[in-house]
């Protein structure tokens, strides 16, 4: 049910037609990311930082290898006319899956225990044979995903992503008492289950066949678009290892407790965030080609860079003032360092937000070199933070490092981008930042005299709460009642 109203809500910002096919993908993903967020709650109070440190290392590490596992051949699926086509970019695409799997086997089987000893983990290498078995049954529901998107199987992807991440949770959940392995295991058995829904409902009834697929025609289909092993593999691996770096070089510079503490923060404050994101960038991809075509991209860029910083700046200040007092009341006194990890990086999430559905310009514009490019400075920025955080001694300064250099990517991003849409920077963003501002000084007054007044330890603070919330969610309704575009 919620599935559904999240979809009538995104159906509203948008014509009927092709695009309804992708919100209902997006609605998918939003149930399934809310459950998840619902339930972090009490997982935290099932595992320690230091075990969910130790599964945010091994996801990440199945992260980075899955989403290269068939050197992103799976992109090819949809664009063939002809299914027998279509039929052999699959099979080529689930034969690199295979390879990339049984290479990971094999790199298991020779480093396996010096890289658990460089991720700070080396009490849980036998962990890492998990990860053939992961980067295999991801590999092929990214295959059959694409497929069904081929097969117009939106319905039944969104049901798939709910029923994984179902699965995860009973999983997790009930193996609780056998450490961190069950957090992976979840992982791997949602994924499971949503491989083998789809590759059941949609892929074998969407007209896929084996039949008349030869070496010949792999070989000659590997060539053909052998531009998205080049390509697309280099900036999907970018992305990604900058979105999963962290937690790996948390566990390996302090500890896997550290990386938990990490991993909880970014979930709980940068996964609705990303959602959301994504369900804004898709609408502006609809809208954005004509805009270029008719020279208001500018105008277009800045009136939703305008409403996403209404939307964000409140959740930033929300997260300054009170970001501890949340995560150690929602997750347990355990986590409250998390809430100060919140506080150094919300004004990254903030950018973020403000950056991410407006990214597709790059392929808008033909871009993709450069935006390649911005993807492997932010992950060189982010490993160069972390590291010299170290030298610090202290983990909230790095943090703090890796959230400025975090957020200083993203504003050279929002400059690169006035430039190439030849439009003023002020006008872009400065002044729609200027305004969020101070719209959210006023929603939030009553937090900030109370703590200009030191009462925020008073019995003043939950008033203060349900005031600034009450002008901020108005500010909010009256926002999205606008269009988020127009």
């Amino acid at each position: 049910m919620i599935a559904d109203i999240l979809n009538r809500f995104q159906i509203t910002m948008l014509k009927k037609g092709p695009a309804q096919g992708v919100l209902k993908l997006i609605g998918g993903a939003t149930f399934a990311q809310l459950l998840m967020v619902l339930a972090s709650p009490v997982l935290s109070r099932l595992y320690s930082p230091t075990e969910m440190g130790i599964y945010s290392v091994l996801s990440a590490i199945l992260a980075v290898v899955s989403i290269i596992a068939s050197f992103r051949y799976e992109l090819a699926i949809p664009l063939p006319k002809a299914d027998d086509e279509a039929s052999t970019v699959a099979v080529l695409s689930s034969c690199v899956v295979m390879a990339t799997a049984f290479f990971t086997t094999v790199t298991v089987a020779l480093w396996g225990r010096p890289i658990a000893f460089l991720l700070g983990i080396p009490a849980y290498a036998h962990y890492l044979w998990f990860i053939p078995i992961g980067v295999a049954i991801i590999g092929l529901y990214q295959v059959a995903s694409y497929w069904a998107i081929r097969a117009k199987g939106f319905s039944v992807i969104a049901k798939t992503q709910c029923v994984q991440i179902i699965a995860r949770l009973i999983v997790q959940l009930a193996g609780a008492a056998f450490g961190p392995i069950t957090l992976l295991i979840g992982f791997i058995t949602g994924q499971g289950l949503g491989s083998y829904k789809l590759i059941r409902n949609t892929a074998i009834k969407g007209g896929f066949t084996t039949r008349g697929v030869t070496r010949r025609e792999i070989i000659s289909t590997a060539k053909r678009y052998a531009k998205f092993p080049l390509y697309s593999t280099w900036s999907a691996l970018f992305n990604t290892s900058g979105m999963q770096l962290p937690p790996m070089l948390f566990s390996a510079l302090f500890s896997p407790a550290i990386a938990g503490i990490y991993s909880l923060t970014h979930r709980v404050i940068a996964l609705p965030v990303s959602l959301v994101g994504h369900a804004i960038a898709q609408v502006f991809l609809a809208h954005a080609p004509q805009a270029h075509r008719e020279g208001r991209l500018g105008d277009l860029v800045a009136g939703i860079q305008g409403k996403l910083a209404l939307v964000a700046m409140p959740f930033v200040f929300f997260m300054v003032l009170l970001g501890p007092r949340l995560f150690g009341f929602v997750f347990g006194e355990e986590w409250a360092r998390a809430g100060v990890f919140a506080q150094w990086m919300a004004p990254w999430i903030y950018f973020f937000f403000v950056t991410s559905p407006i990214s597709h310009i790059t392929t808008v514009l033909e871009k993709q070199a450069q935006g390649m490019a911005l993807e492997a400075l932010l992950v060189i920025v982010r490993v160069i933070t972390l590291i010299a955080g170290t030298k610090l001694g202290s983990v909230e300064y790095t943090v703090a490092l890796f959230s400025i250099g975090s957020a200083g990517c993203r504003i050279v991003f929002l400059a690169w981008m006035c430039r190439v849409i030849r439009a003023s920077l002020w006008d872009v963003v400065v002044s729609p930042n200027l305004r969020a501002l101070a719209y959210t000084v006023i929603c939030l007054m009553p937090l900030f005299l109370l703590q200009v007044l030191g009462g925020a330890d008073s019995g003043l603070l939950w008033p203060a709460l349900m005031l600034s919330g009450l002008a901020t969610a108005a500010m909010l309704v009256k926002t999205v009642g606008k269009g988020l575009l127009f």
